[in-house]
């Protein structure tokens, strides 16, 4: 007997924030999972399998946990039009790809390297603690009516 049916498949993005209940739950739950995972490598199923995005998601749903479950980007990704399959490596992080990022409800950047120009004022940003704490309790508003 298949771990999840078809049906039991949450997709949900890869990028993604557990709460401690959550991650202990996904710990213990970790032999069921494996098992699972490689029965469906080794079974080769055309039919469905699971990929990345769904494996968290899908022990949650298993797990009794399907309500606390929101399919929200928290990682602002900018994809290269000419290769899809690549995001864009940000030059410069400004307060306006902020800004851009956190109206999506994203808290982490991807992606960013070495060469990566900052030309941001984070004590500013900081220091007006008053919008990121509204933005904070507009996600838990969110989250709660769920």
């Amino acid at each position: 007997m298949r771990y999840a049916q078809k049906d039991q498949i949450i997709k949900h993005s890869q990028w993604m924030i557990l709460n401690r209940i959550h991650t202990a739950m996904l710990i213990n739950e970790y032999e069921n999972a494996k098992r699972f995972l490689l029965d469906e490598i080794g079974n080769k199923t055309q039919s469905y399998y699971i990929q990345d995005e769904a494996v968290f998601g899908t022990m949650l749903f298993k797990l009794g946990q399907e309500n606390m479950i929101t399919n929200q980007c928290v990682t602002f990704t900018k994809w290269d039009i000419k290769n899809l399959n690549s995001p864009v490596q940000f030059e410069l992080v400004d307060v306006s790809l902020l800004e851009t990022a956190r109206e999506r409800g994203c808290l982490f950047l991807r992606k960013t390297g070495p060469d990566t120009e900052f030309k941001v004022d984070f004590k500013l940003m900081l220091a007006n603690k008053d919008k990121l704490s509204q933005d904070i309790n507009i996600l838990e508003k969110q989250f709660n009516e769920l």
